[in-house]
């Protein structure tokens, strides 16, 4: 009966006997008590481990989120200029952020800076229409257009 409890987990039962506990019987019952007790602080490590590897998971999460907030942020250059600083591999993860932080702030022209001449031949290599985005090669270069754009009152970037 004990055995049949303690497979469907109730670990808290032990194998009684009136027998010494150098006789066969008596042995074999030590030995299931010492198993089922084995068993049981297993069981309650188990548990702790979980509950740590489940509170690390959680910062984890946390930091992954604040990871990819910080990863795409968007900078308020000024009344009429956002910046949008992208460092790194744009995976599709992180492509949707782009996407959904920069048209929940804007819906305006773009200057593309600053690309590393791999991604450049990749974005033509996989047919990027860019025939109405300006490209220049440096932040520098882009925020001066933009500028000097504004400054004229000019809503063309060239």
């Amino acid at each position: 009966m004990v055995l049949t409890q303690v497979a469907a987990g109730d670990l808290s039962l032990r194998v009684r006997t009136n027998e010494a506990p150098d006789s066969p019987v008596g042995a074999l019952a030590h030995g299931i008590n010492g198993i089922i007790e084995a068993w049981r602080e297993s069981e309650s490590k188990a548990r702790t481990t979980k509950r740590a590897l489940e509170a690390k998971l959680g910062t984890i999460e946390t930091q992954a989120a604040a990871i990819r907030e910080l990863s795409t942020p968007i900078m308020d250059i000024s009344e009429d200029i956002l910046l949008l600083p992208i460092v790194g591999i744009l995976d599709t993860r992180r492509s949707a952020d782009v996407m959904n932080n920069l048209l929940s702030a804007i819906g305006a022209r773009c200057v593309l800076t600053g690309l590393s001449p791999a991604i450049a031949q990749t974005l033509v290599e996989i047919g990027t229409d860019l025939s109405e985005v300006t490209t220049l090669r440096s932040l520098r270069e882009g925020s001066g257009i933009v500028l000097r754009a504004f400054a004229r009152g000019s809503t063309k970037i060239s």
